[in-house]
């Protein structure tokens, strides 16, 4: 119900805010007021999907058991009956006690364990409520195989099926390990078992052999693995916002501040949480991919180009001008443009990227990308942190390129522009597009702009003398964001409020984030896996997951995004000091005065004896 009252006030919005049926003046403090009450119903929404939660996971904890059975739990089991005996501890865990600074209640937490006394950890009662499985299936891959974890849950299943025994505690065994295979598969399919056939050919005969078909939770783990096979994307955070028949498809657009009479910081204060659940809908299908990048390049005739604006290389005949479009609807386009990469991502493929050839040498000035790392180091020793193997992520591939292919692209549009005075506006609009990504926190964006800025030749143009010292402290702003988001691991979760926002991290400095808490050993000395470590590990990878919860919903327009990744393509393989040395504008000139001066002081210097 509170869905529905909130669908209605955002159309109620958009009539308000529209020009064109609407007057302006006076629909400004109705629209104010309607923008506040969105945020309330909201924020109430959010609270009631918590609260969700949070019964859905009281249930589930129903079908655990007590630690002081987890001993005998971890035992080998393969082809004997389930018999569960209570120890007073559990040799093989090991815990610190702490106290909890809201209950003043001491509590203990895990702080390391063997592997098979881990796995028998997911069936204690408290391990929903204090993240354990979501911290498990996120980092067990560095000390455990797929096909390991799928045999300890079967066959605590088999042994427990195979008991005679009225313990109510065999049930919840059994009922906590298809909870576990269920949550596994919703949010992991795509990791372990799609690549993975044996696995999955083990998984699907489990479930035809010891599974009723009149068994409701067989339903619905059968439909799930149905749903997974064909190629649905679960998504297990959906905000489940459903839409209306003939409902049409709400965009938001960007407002330039300047246009803007109230405070804007207050308009960005309500924006993304007042219209969340219109970020969940279907991605408008594009009419004609831009993947083929040589194909349209082919198309382009051989007319050169000395306009002022752009390098002297092959012309389109639709000429693409940035300065056509202002920074909120370029800031929009390539948002989209990240952000259907990003949304392909799982927070899974983050880890152990060193593997992947994915180095500090990438954060360096040039066009170095993993691929070309990996080719490299194909005949050196393995940095795979896995046990098994392990496939390289094209998708993060894709990023990093992406963000290089930008910063290429921002450095080659400015020293391409023979015109002082469109270098001077190119130069503004980009910090511009910059800051609108740091406030919409699209990081990726925001700092592949700066990279761009931040060129070595780009930073020794003129320009930057002619640019109001606005614009020079907001590069200065920009560029200490830069270096926290560098250097502090969570720097995008220090916002309270940060789940209800959408967000794109600069991938390149998040990866190398994880990589330095994977630096070290995963074991201590008496062969006990750090679950600190893991635990600290999740939580980095899993800002990933609540990022791509929430997605910009910004109207797509195909035809800027493929005339913006085509101008990014012709750069690509270019040389930025050779583009700048066919402009004039690119140097500082010297009056000829000034040079008769300066020759006649290096005269007088070399005449002196």
């Amino acid at each position: 119900m509170e869905k529905k009252m909130r669908r209605k006030s955002q159309k109620f919005y958009q009539k308000l805010i529209d020009p064109v049926k609407t007057s302006k003046d006076d629909q400004k403090g109705v629209a104010i007021q309607v923008l506040k009450d969105l945020e309330e119903m909201t924020r109430k929404v959010h609270f009631l999907q918590l609260c969700q939660t949070h019964l859905q996971m009281l249930l589930a904890e129903f079908n655990g058991i007590h630690l002081q059975y987890s001993y005998s739990l971890s035992l080998n089991i393969v082809n004997e009956t389930l018999s569960l005996k209570p120890y007073p501890e559990n040799p093989l865990l090991q815990f610190q006690y702490m106290v909890d600074p809201n209950s003043n209640c001491e509590i203990q937490v895990l702080q390391a364990g063997e592997t098979q006394a881990l796995m028998a950890y997911l069936f204690i009662t408290c391990a929903i409520s204090n993240g354990f499985i979501h911290q498990f299936l996120y980092t067990y891959r560095y000390f455990l195989s797929s096909d390991s974890l799928l045999n300890f849950i079967i066959y605590r299943y088999t042994a427990a099926s195979r008991s005679d025994s009225k313990d109510p505690r065999i049930q919840c065994i059994k009922q906590r390990a298809l909870d576990i295979l269920y949550y596994w598969m919703e949010g992991f399919y795509t990791i372990d078992f799609q690549q993975n056939k044996t696995l999955l050919f083990r998984l699907e005969q489990f479930f035809m052999t010891q599974l009723s078909y009149n068994d409701d939770k067989q339903e619905s783990i059968s439909e799930l693995l149905r749903l997974c096979s064909n190629g649905y994307k679960i998504k297990f955070n959906n905000s489940n916002d459903e839409k209306d028949e003939g409902e049409a498809t709400l965009y938001l657009k960007l407002e330039s501040p300047k246009k803007v009479d109230i405070d804007y910081n207050l308009i960005k204060l309500y924006f993304w949480n007042s219209f969340k659940s219109l970020t969940r809908r279907s991605p408008a299908k594009r009419v004609q991919s831009f993947k083929d990048l040589t194909s349209i390049t082919k198309a382009c005739n051989n007319n050169d180009i000395d306009d002022g604006f752009y390098p002297r290389i092959t012309k389109r005949n639709d000429a693409f001008t940035l300065l056509d479009y202002t920074p909120q609807i370029l800031v929009e386009q390539l948002t989209l443009i990240t952000q259907e990469i990003f949304q392909q991502s799982h927070p899974i493929q983050y880890l152990n990227s060193k593997a992947n050839g994915i180095c500090v040498a990438l954060s360096l000035p040039g066009l170095c990308t993993p691929s070309m790392i990996r080719r490299r180091e194909s005949g050196g020793e393995s940095k795979n942190l896995f046990l098994g193997q392990w496939m390289p992520s094209k998708i993060l591939d894709e990023l990093i390129s992406l963000s290089h292919n930008i910063s290429q692209w921002v450095s080659g549009e400015l020293v391409s522009c023979s015109n002082p005075k469109a270098q001077v506006q190119l130069l503004t609009k980009f910090i511009n597009v910059a800051q609108i990504s740091e406030e919409i926190r699209n990081y990726s964006l925001c700092v592949s702009i700066i990279d761009g800025l931040e060129n070595v030749i780009v930073r020794q143009l003129p320009i930057w003398r002619n640019i109001s010292s606005k614009y020079i402290s907001t590069m200065e702003t920009l560029s200490k964001m830069k270096l926290k988001l560098k250097s502090e691991p969570f720097y995008l979760i220090q916002d309270s409020n940060y789940t209800l926002y959408p967000t794109i991290p600069y991938t390149l400095y998040f990866l190398l984030h994880v990589q330095q808490i994977e630096m070290g050993s995963f074991t201590l000395a008496n062969g006990f896996i750090k679950w600190t470590k893991m635990r600290t590990i999740c939580q980095l990878i899993d800002q990933i997951r609540i990022f791509r919860s929430n997605e910009y919903g910004f109207e797509p327009n195909f035809d800027i995004q493929d005339n913006l990744l085509q101008r990014m393509e012709e750069f690509l393989h270019l040389d930025i000091q050779a583009i700048a040395s066919q402009n004039d504008t690119n140097f500082r000139r010297m009056s000829t005065g000034g040079l008769q001066s300066v020759l006649r002081k290096m005269k007088d210097k070399l005449g002196k004896p």
